[in-house]
């Protein structure tokens, strides 16, 4: 027994859409990079893009392509951290956060022992 057309599609869970996926963007450059005169230009070079494209991520207009959006998220925490929140992926957050916390305790114990050693010297 063939299964209809209707049978063949899965139900997908409710997922963001472009217009909350460019907002979603456009806030974390914004909380990233700030609204200096500059931001574009930053921006521009960061993801290979032009400034009128970066003006319209800015404006929420709409969002970055694929490529670009992996360049942002390269240089961007904070959008590599929508990303990872609107698809569903907070465990990964959690697991990044460890791990800074885990690189600044290994910086500060160097730091400790770097005085321990100038002071018992």
């Amino acid at each position: 027994m063939s299964l209809s057309g209707m049978d063949r599609k899965l139900p997908h869970p409710a997922s963001p859409t472009e217009r909350d996926l460019a907002s979603e963007i456009a806030a974390a450059l914004r909380r990233e990079y700030g609204d200096l005169p500059a931001t574009v230009k930053q921006i521009a070079r960061l993801a290979n893009a032009k400034e009128r494209t970066v003006k319209n991520w800015l404006a929420a207009n709409n969002g970055p392509s694929g490529d670009k959006l992996v360049a942002l998220m390269r240089h961007s925490d904070q959008v590599l951290e929508v990303v990872l929140r609107m698809s569903g992926r907070q465990e990964l957050l959690r697991s990044s956060a460890v791990g800074d916390v885990f690189a600044k305790m290994q910086a500060s114990l160097r730091t400790m022992e770097e005085l321990f050693n100038q002071n018992a010297g």
